[in-house]
């Protein structure tokens, strides 16, 4: 059934604005009693309006003028309606004119004014809304994709943004052990992401200064960087890689095959023998070298890196 409202307002207002009104929001489904229209020439006001109408009304619509703010017979109806929202049984919707003050009674119900009673198109959808309960909230959307990926993931105290950076990152060295990421890649990390270049550009300075990129030829950041050996291997523990098996694993590998100090071990080869990722083991490799526990070279290709000799101190790593 369709909602019915009684429409409260004084005389002086019918032409400029309530007749109109009233016909604009019957014709929007509303049943309206609107006094022009119920009322014949001896009817009981009383009768009808108290003890008829108003006590069958759904909602109570209010126009408060200065023509209305005043009038008794609106006030009257005004506090009728008012017991019957008190008992549940109506709405009270205020719709304010010329800029009246809204009495103390309606202080806590939210009204809405017209500022032009020629044109209130918008004004008029609110209204409707009210009378028919309808939620003009937008629907719950997906959330952005880099939330989306990392959801049930154990960020362990960084923002899904930055795990979402990261773990783009470290799925690129993966691929590629020596990969130089440069302005394109980033682009394709925000675009997948749906980042805003502002966050995709905090995200890479918050883990440069962590310590897991690495600038190159002094370049900025967004432009020519890698992840750290060292940083390379924390986002493999933040992403629940056994990292100190892997590392036990090549430490154990290399000792044992490099016992004839003449043996030499090339990176692909020491990554087959473990069957851990060869950007793993370069990362392993690097570190190594640098704390001088092993000695090799670095060539451009697939092989990389070639191990010549392991310090006496190396097997250790394995504990």
């Amino acid at each position: 059934m369709p909602p019915k409202v009684f429409l409260s307002h004084s005389c002086l207002d019918k032409t400029r604005f309530t007749t109109c009104f009233a016909e604009q929001l019957q014709a929007k489904g509303v049943d309206v009693w609107y006094d022009d229209w119920a009322l014949r020439p001896g009817d009981s006001l009383v009768d009808r309006v108290f003890e008829h109408e108003l006590d069958d009304a759904d909602v109570f619509i209010v126009v408060l003028s200065a023509n209305s703010i005043d009038s008794k017979w609106v006030k009257e109806e005004l506090n009728n309606a008012f017991i019957r929202k008190i008992e549940g049984q109506c709405k009270i919707i205020p719709v304010v004119l010329d800029g009246v003050e809204v009495p103390a009674v309606l202080r806590d119900t939210l009204y809405q004014e017209i500022a032009n009673c020629d044109s209130y198109d918008n004004e008029l959808q609110r209204i409707l809304e009210g009378i028919f309960n309808l939620q003009t909230k937008p629907l719950l959307g997906q959330p952005p994709a880099y939330v989306h990926a990392v959801t049930g993931q154990n960020v362990n105290g960084s923002t899904p943004a930055e795990v979402f950076v990261l773990r783009q990152m470290v799925e690129l060295r993966l691929a590629d052990p020596e990969v130089l990421m440069s302005t394109s890649h980033f682009k394709q990390i925000q675009k997948d992401g749906e980042l805003t270049e502002h966050q995709i550009n905090k995200e890479l300075s918050r883990l440069h200064k962590n310590d897991y990129l690495e600038q190159q030829r002094g370049l900025p950041i967004t432009n020519s960087c890698r992840l750290t050996p060292h940083g390379f291997i924390e986002a493999l523990r933040k992403f629940d890689i056994d990292v100190k098996s892997a590392k036990q694993q090549i430490v154990v590998f290399m000792t044992n095959a490099m016992q004839d100090e003449k043996t030499q071990l090339q990176s692909v080869q020491i990554a087959d023998g473990t069957g851990q990722p060869i950007a793993l083991v370069r990362a392993f490799l690097q570190i190594w070298e640098r704390e001088e526990l092993i000695k090799m070279t670095r060539t451009f290709g697939h092989d990389g890196y070639n191990v010549w000799q392991l310090d006496a101190l190396f097997e250790e790593e394995s504990t």
